[in-house]
């Protein structure tokens, strides 16, 4: 539904129902053409007006060609060089599974300490309940918290040990 009496560039009026309008394939060509000419890509630090940097952009087809002509040059390369790609992949890969394998080390070892800092505080709760310091039933809500986060804490380095274990055999692999 149009609000306005003119009509649009690239469109023409349907000859049974004059509110309806139909693509003018010559004129919307023009259209398309206009749009590829201008459509493109403006600096992501400019719009979020932090990055100090004034006004500039990419034309599209100015980006195309340079992704084609890098997977151009990739793809002939791997061609030439397929011994040498594919031991540079598995290096590449291999590196990744160590930074995994090494970050999931440290999340084990962060739960691991939490699970002692945790038998501690239910160790001292456990005391102050018996000295008679802490209500009974304030100690037997927050023993019962921090068993539950040790339960899931258990069930986590579960999952961390046999992931650190199947990268460690996949970068021997």
């Amino acid at each position: 539904m149009r609000c306005s009496g003119s009509i649009p560039y690239g469109y023409k009026r349907t000859k049974d129902d004059k509110q309806q309008l139909l693509v003018d394939e010559p004129a919307a060509e023009v259209v398309r053409r206009i749009f590829r000419l201008a459509s493109a890509f403006q600096c992501g630090n400019y719009r979020n007006k932090g990055g100090g940097c004034f006004s500039h952009f990419v034309k599209t087809s100015v980006l195309e060609a340079a992704i084609l002509q890098a997977i151009q040059a990739v793809s002939k390369y791997v061609l030439e060089n397929e011994d040498e790609f594919i031991f540079q992949l598995k290096a590449v890969w291999n590196d990744n599974k160590s930074k995994h394998t090494d970050l999931g080390q440290q999340e084990l070892d962060q739960a691991v300490k939490r699970m002692a800092e945790l038998d501690t505080l239910i160790q001292n709760l456990y005391e102050s309940s018996v000295k008679g310091t802490l209500p009974e039933r304030q100690a037997q809500r927050m023993i019962q918290q921090y068993d539950e986060e040790q339960i899931l804490l258990e069930r986590r380095v579960e999952e961390l040990k046999s992931q650190i274990q199947y990268y460690r055999l996949q970068i021997l692999a």
